[in-house]
């Protein structure tokens, strides 16, 4: 039961992450010349990393057993760390710090994506220390050999 409550909360964390970076986290607009900058990248990158986040944790919401919860949940902490990476670090943003995309999107991606490598790895945890496998075509829960 813990392990589907630590789910529910990194679904509702992705949502707001891919909500996020398509609205109020988005980078700076195109240039006057209709050309998009580096931070434009990095944004795209973002949505989607926060998309692949969201259908992990989707796709945990409804597969029960254990060796692909762990699985999934390794996944989501590599999409966590890869999100924390992006802004910055993998992607170059704009020189200037009042730009918006390092005053707002990345501080707030960084956050998000910490708080989300946090879950994931509390939902390993949960996944690991399970005592029970549940089989997820027949329904029926058996205990762990």
């Amino acid at each position: 039961m813990k392990g589907r409550k630590i789910t529910w909360i990194q679904t509702i964390l992705a949502l707001v992450f891919l909500i996020g970076i398509r609205t109020f986290l988005v980078p700076c607009g195109p240039k006057e010349d209709g050309t998009w900058m580096h931070c434009h990248e990095a944004g795209q990158i973002l949505t989607y990393l926060a998309a692949a986040m969201l259908v992990v944790t989707v796709l945990l919401l409804f597969l029960r057993t254990k060796t692909i919860r762990i699985v999934a949940g390794l996944l989501q902490c590599v999409l966590a760390i890869a999100a924390l990476l992006v802004p910055g670090t993998l992607v170059s943003l704009c020189m200037m710090p009042e730009m918006r995309c390092r005053a707002v999107m990345r501080p707030w991606s960084m956050i998000l994506a910490v708080v989300i490598l946090i879950a994931a790895m509390g939902g390993l945890i949960a996944s690991v220390r399970s005592k029970e496998k549940t089989d997820t075509w027949k329904g029926k829960k058996r205990a762990a050999q």
